[in-house]
């Protein structure tokens, strides 16, 4: 029995919100899903109706706590995305040094983001929230697509974990 959950998420989300771009984003995903209709027709909201990706805007700023902007040329497989972080000091324990850092994205990564947790192994937690590369590297300017003026006199500074980076 096999499950899309892009499909089944969008049905959800559309009906709850009431997104006709969500309800679209289902239409597209729902004939990839073989025998499970019946959860479709008992959840399906007719009074929400698709509406075509086409017709949403080409950019869109995020603000606060998000702080980002992306801009893009379309929306078919040929389109070239740009995100922009502008970001805005916030003390939730989860800042990245990103502010300025952008992505390309045209067919593929062109310009992004390297810093992530890196940990997939089980046990394995020398990449996960806290330890010395998450501090040192995968939180820092230098982790990301941003413009980075070198001097050496200048400590290494993490605002998210009380000031200064970890030893490893």
């Amino acid at each position: 029995k096999k499950t899309n959950s892009i499909a089944y998420s969008s049905l959800m989300l559309s009906n709850i919100y009431a997104d006709s771009y969500l309800k679209e984003l289902y239409e597209g995903e729902k004939t990839k899903i073989s025998g499970e209709y019946l959860e479709a027709i008992i959840y399906n909201d007719g009074s929400v109706q698709s509406k075509g990706f086409n017709e949403l805007p080409y950019s869109k700023y995020f603000p606060y706590p998000s702080g980002s902007y992306i801009a893009r040329t379309g929306w078919d497989d040929n389109s070239v995305i740009v995100n922009m972080k502008v970001n805005e000091l916030s003390l939730s324990d989860h800042n990245h040094q990103d502010a300025g850092g952008f992505q390309i994205y045209y067919k593929g990564n062109l310009a992004t983001d390297s810093g992530y947790y890196q940990s997939i192994r089980e046990g394995d937690e020398s990449s996960m929230f806290g330890s010395a590369h998450h501090v040192n590297y995968h939180e820092q300017t230098i982790a990301h697509n941003c413009i980075l003026v070198y001097d050496p006199n200048e400590p290494v500074s993490n605002f998210s974990h009380g000031g200064y980076g970890v030893n490893s």
